[in-house]
């Protein structure tokens, strides 16, 4: 890389880390090219020669995040199902945690922020790259006469990988990607009766201790 592309790229990296760091700091609305400019140490005509306006940059800087996962699946030659026998180190899945876990600072602010659309373009992406690409290996063959549908069996399977990656990433101590790996291969065996149960049985323990 010469010296002006560093330059370009180092320039656009520091507004990106300005928008991220004026988001946890305030709302959405109330940023202006301004305020970012002044936090990135740029001018503002720096700014616009590189972005239309603030909700451009917040498109762009949420594409690069979905955009490495969907590089990481790229480069995964086998695109591996994801079974039981695994290894918690080998594949884009376990891969994409990995890198959701190195940038969950970035990702936990635009979860908040009102005006990012990341949680459905990660949806989009479940979909089209890890749905899409059969990586899931059966747990049972469906009857003939299912009466789910192949759309909502797809839906129902992206909002639990959904589920799971934003609780995992929500919570106040995060678990590392092995061990949240190991929880949602997990959560592939259990059935709604399994959750109501273990649901019941930790209410039941928590009454206890109030009692």
């Amino acid at each position: 890389m010469d010296k002006s592309s560093a330059r370009r790229l180092q320039t656009i990296n520091q507004i990106y880390k300005a928008l991220i760091c004026l988001i946890s700091k305030n709302d959405f609305k109330q940023i202006s090219i301004k305020m970012i400019s002044k936090e990135a140490g740029v001018a503002r005509g720096t700014f616009y020669h590189y972005f239309v306006d603030k909700y451009s940059l917040l498109d762009q800087l949420e594409n690069i995040l979905i955009d490495r996962v969907i590089q990481i699946f790229d480069e995964d030659p086998q695109k591996t199902t994801i079974s039981f026998s695994n290894s918690p180190h080998s594949g884009a899945f376990y891969k994409m945690l990995e890198y959701l876990y190195q940038e969950r600072e970035t990702i936990l602010i635009l979860f908040d922020c009102d005006q990012s659309v990341l949680v459905q373009k990660i949806h989009n992406l479940i979909v089209k790259n890890i749905l899409g690409d059969s990586c899931f290996e059966p747990v049972h063959t469906p009857a003939e006469h299912d009466v789910i549908s192949y759309a909502l069996a797809q839906e129902l399977l992206a909002q639990n990988i959904l589920s799971i990656l934003k609780f995992w990433l929500t919570q106040p101590d995060v678990a590392s990607p092995e061990i949240a790996y190991t929880i949602f291969l997990k959560s592939r065996t259990l059935s709604p009766i399994d959750l109501a149960n273990i649901f019941n049985i930790n209410l039941n323990v928590e009454s206890t201790k109030i009692e």
